[in-house]
């Protein structure tokens, strides 16, 4: 009986753990989506905070497709961009009324193409979606060969 226990116990946890689905190739492929995903959402919605949502930027998001792809964003990225794009976009302001007097006058005002390129390519930006990556289950859909 007292053998009968722990070979029960040895069963249970053999059966209940599944091996993964993905190979390792194919989680980093879906992590490198998952990371473009989110910079270029936030590349675009930075440009359209910057220059107050118009209808020209608009019109050049709605034909631009780099970053189309399969949905792989949820909800919660979204409000989170959001919320990066709002203080970026506080910093963009902040950095245009310091510039009076400080450039040359042709370089004075807004700088939202820099700045977004700048985040873009920064690695804060990519360590942020890097470590979102890894607390969502999302990341697990399968990638067509």
């Amino acid at each position: 009986m007292k053998s009968i226990i722990p070979a029960g116990i040895i069963v249970c946890l053999i059966t209940s753990c599944k091996p993964s689905q993905f190979s390792h190739s194919e989680r980093n492929k879906m992590k490198e989506i998952y990371v473009h995903s989110f910079k270029m959402m936030y590349f675009k919605k930075m440009l359209l905070a910057g220059f107050r949502n118009s209808n020209e930027v608009k019109s050049i998001l709605n034909e631009d497709h780099s970053n189309f792809s399969e949905i792989i964003l949820t909800m919660d990225d979204y409000a989170f961009i959001d919320s990066i794009v709002v203080t970026d976009q506080a910093k963009v302001i902040t950095d245009s009324a310091y510039s009076i007097g400080k450039r040359a006058e042709g370089a004075v005002g807004k700088r939202v193409f820099n700045f977004a390129l700048n985040r873009y390519e920064s690695k804060w930006l990519n360590d942020v979606a890097k470590k979102r990556s890894k607390s969502y289950s999302h990341i697990d859909v399968s990638i067509s060969k």
